[in-house]
């Protein structure tokens, strides 16, 4: 008869004997292993090969982005002449047109002065228009 210890011992014995199996089955030969690191190698190579095309496109690109905010920053120059042409020009207008203002500011005073002096020159005219009526009244 087989005691209880022996079957637990048996019991132990079997599954040490299936966990080997499957820790076994898990591992892989060294000539996966090796297939496996030439893999990765090959892919990082693409990758740093990648990188370099990449880094070279980056560097043609700012290459040319350099270019344009060349250009850009002479056409801004430009535009920046040009205002401040525009400006001067503007800056003569205005004083032509400040000039013009004056004129009309002047001439409008001297004709209140003239209107003024003229219906000084009226009311004196009609007084001694008045003086002469009565004159020639009394000598008639």
């Amino acid at each position: 008869m087989v005691n209880n210890s022996e079957k637990n011992d048996y019991a132990i014995k079997k599954e040490l004997l299936e966990t080997k199996q499957e820790l076994l089955d898990k591992l892989v030969s060294k000539a996966e292993f090796l297939r496996e690191i030439g893999r990765v190698d090959g892919s990082i190579e693409l990758t740093a090969n990648q990188v370099g095309k990449n880094t070279l496109e980056i560097q043609k690109l700012r290459g040319e982005m350099n270019g344009k905010f060349a250009e850009m920053s002479v056409r801004f120059s430009d535009i920046d002449d040009r205002f401040a042409e525009m400006n001067d020009k503007f800056n003569m207008v205005l004083t032509a047109i400040d000039g013009l203002s004056g004129q009309i500011s002047d001439s409008s005073t001297e004709k209140a002065a003239g209107e003024h002096t003229f219906r000084r020159h009226d009311r004196k005219l009609d007084d001694h228009e008045k003086r002469i009526t009565q004159l020639e009244k009394k000598a008639v």
